[in-house]
């Protein structure tokens, strides 16, 4: 069962209305942080940074 349902269940277990079922969601399952935009930034350089050492070991691994 997921937690999604599992909440459900107890808020209608319990009665809950729906001000307290959404500070409940909130206690359960808090936001997660928006972290597309670093991720976006970092993975163009990541790449190319994994490029050129990929390129590197090519050389070093041909020149004999």
């Amino acid at each position: 069962m997921s937690i999604r349902l599992a909440l459900y269940a107890l808020a209608d277990r319990h009665r809950l209305d729906p001000k307290a079922f959404a500070r409940l969601k909130t206690l359960a399952m808090p936001p997660l942080a928006d972290i597309s935009t670093p991720v976006r930034k970092a993975l163009p350089v990541a790449a190319a940074a994994l490029a050129g050492f990929g390129i590197i070991m090519w050389l070093a691994g041909s020149v004999r």
